[in-house]
């Protein structure tokens, strides 16, 4: 959470990479414990993705699966699957995506469940090259904030265009949705809470 308020107000590219850089460094300060190297292995491989996707410091597929194979499926969180998909989309790596989708599907998220589950099925149609329009404009419509626009408009967006998987009007809808998030208040989805468990994934 620190991190990504302090990426989402960086004045440059430079200072995003050198803040990403950061906290990587930060996260793999070795601590003894079970427990800590759980959190260690769960915590590197998050930053690690999202660095990966939105900075271009990269991180084999050997080091991600050390990392995942570190962390019990009972750990694994909303967090880290999220970036973890966005890792695996930079690298057009369907098996990664997969996992991630099944965990949207699966698992009872409380925070964005509708628009995390479906950005996910996005970006693994994408990679499978079978997109359907319906599912674009689905995401379009569960967009709660700009920075989410900008999120698609960075990673996305110029996959679409270079293979021609997006038709003009829906690009065309894009661009009002962005417009329309970028003069309203941000539209924060409600939380759905699965009975009998607590757990804090935002």
């Amino acid at each position: 959470m620190r991190y990504q308020f302090r990426n989402f107000f960086s004045f440059s590219e430079l200072d995003g990479s050198d803040l990403a850089r950061g906290e990587i460094v930060s996260t793999s300060v070795v601590e003894d414990g079970q427990l800590s190297s759980v959190m260690q292995a769960r915590c590197s491989l998050t930053q690690r993705c999202w660095a990966h996707a939105m900075h271009g410091i990269g991180i084999p597929r050997g080091h991600v699966d050390r990392f995942y194979g570190e962390i019990p499926e009972e750990d694994r969180d909303h967090q880290l699957m999220n970036y973890l998909s966005f890792w695996a989309f930079a690298n057009r790596d369907l098996d990664y995506m997969e996992l991630s989708y099944r965990y949207f599907l699966l698992e009872p998220v409380e925070f964005m469940v509708d628009f995390s589950r479906q950005r996910v099925k996005v970006m693994q149609a994408v990679i499978r090259r079978d997109l359907e329009s319906d599912d674009l404009l689905r995401l379009f419509e569960l967009m709660p904030h700009r920075m989410h626009a900008d999120w698609f408009e960075k990673l996305i967006l110029p996959v679409l265009e270079e293979q021609r998987m997006a038709s003009a009007a829906s690009l065309e809808m894009f661009q009002e949705r962005k417009k329309a998030l970028q003069t309203q208040a941000p539209q924060v989805p409600p939380r759905t809470q699965a009975p009998g468990r607590i757990t804090l994934n935002f």
